[in-house]
């Protein structure tokens, strides 16, 4: 079992609210699980790495990993 802890503080101890939403009870902070950070498996980091190392424009490392183009901006610094 996956443990959901807060994105912005890290804390494990996080509820549910009626929304589906989770909601921090150190910070208040509200947010969807899973949603970011982003998770992603070995093999889909390792092509998005290949990709941009070899300078592939996003929209190309997009089509090529089936990782949506926002995903992919959100993974750059």
């Amino acid at each position: 079992m996956v443990r959901i802890e807060c994105p912005k503080c890290r804390t494990k101890k996080v509820y549910r609210l009626g929304n589906g939403k989770r909601r921090c009870s150190r910070c208040r902070y509200d947010f969807i699980p899973h949603r970011l950070p982003l998770y992603l498996t070995r093999d889909q980091w390792r092509e998005i790495i290949r990709w941009f190392l070899l300078e592939q424009s996003s929209e190309s490392v997009s089509l090529r990993t089936s990782i949506e183009r926002k995903r992919y901006y959100e993974l750059l610094p």
